[in-house]
């Protein structure tokens, strides 16, 4: 008697799993967008809260000014002058549906670190899927689930 796998058996395991790869591969396909939606609306969140931070422990004010037309926003430093620390494009898929309640699209956070105007900045992908950003007028920022 011989010990191995015959030609057969090992044809039947690749199949199997070059299946098994297809279905994961579409399953992670449609699950990515997603995902981007959600890196987004967290490193937006993120950014949020610095610069929170930086006017409490600057002194000075700092806010993010959005710009729904290039898909972009930026930090940014109100002193005698006003200076961008920071500018970031959102992923190529995700845009800015919706900018309610803030003056002129930016929160601009006190030396306290709450806000003159609350509101939500809502994100949407390309499936429809959306996130909402609401920032208090504490200053208190949160992803609405």
């Amino acid at each position: 008697m011989k010990n191995g796998f015959t030609l057969i058996e090992i044809m039947v395991v690749i199949g199997i799993i070059v299946i098994m790869s297809s279905v994961s591969w579409v399953g992670f396909k449609n699950y990515q967008p997603s995902m981007a939606l959600s890196v987004a609306s967290r490193d937006l969140t993120t950014d949020l809260r610095l610069a929170q931070q930086l006017s409490i422990t600057e002194q000075i004010n700092h806010g993010i000014f959005f710009n729904t037309s290039t898909n972009e926003y930026q930090l940014k430093k109100f002193s005698t002058t006003t200076a961008i620390l920071l500018t970031k494009k959102l992923p190529t898929d995700i845009i800015f549906c919706a900018i309610t309640g803030l003056s002129g699209a930016q929160a601009v956070f006190n030396p306290y670190g709450s806000v003159a105007y609350s509101g939500s900045v809502c994100l949407v992908n390309n499936k429809g899927q959306t996130k909402t950003i609401d920032i208090k007028p504490s200053g208190f920022v949160k992803i609405q689930d």
